[in-house]
């Protein structure tokens, strides 16, 4: 019983391992692209609209908000707050196009030296494609890492250009 039990777990691990997108490595080794360019779909919804409110010219610097619907994120009675600082922290660097793709690319907190092959599609970074929805919100569905196993997907952001 104990063998079947290894060969269910092998099979369910190998089924869920091979569910993700396919992909390949980028030239860097490390980031990977979809090699079915379906995963791009909602690129047909891209808007040359949008680009009133993007500059292709510039990179953006990633800023997280997590937003809780009816609940606050602190307690009001606490007024205390903690900020940890880690020298070898990332941030993430987005770079758009003017044709509905866009990039994700991840830099060291801190780097001045930046070099073109750091903002370079085809060595480092991950794709996305940014479009509007039915009710006017700029869209991106970024082909990345999805779980901590490293599996690959799309994540769904909502963006909003400050």
């Amino acid at each position: 019983m104990t063998k079947f039990k290894l060969y269910l777990s092998i099979l369910l691990l190998l089924l869920f391992a091979s569910c993700g997108i396919k992909t390949f490595k980028l030239n860097d080794g490390i980031y990977k692209a979809a090699k079915n360019q379906k995963v791009y779909k909602n690129k047909s919804k891209f808007n040359s609209s949008i680009l009133t409110m993007i500059d292709t010219t510039a990179i953006y610097e990633e800023v997280y908000t997590i937003s809780y619907v009816d609940k606050s994120p602190f307690s009001p009675r606490k007024k205390e707050y903690l900020s940890i600082s880690y020298p070898e922290s990332f941030k993430g660097v987005y770079r758009f196009h003017s044709n509905g793709c866009y990039n994700l690319f991840i830099i060291k907190n801190g780097e001045t030296n930046f070099t073109n092959q750091m903002f370079d599609s085809k060595w480092t970074g991950w794709r996305g494609v940014y479009y509007l929805d039915t009710k006017n919100k700029i869209i991106g569905d970024l082909i990345t890492r999805i779980s901590g196993g490293g599996e690959i997907g799309i994540r769904k952001d909502i963006l909003n250009f400050h």
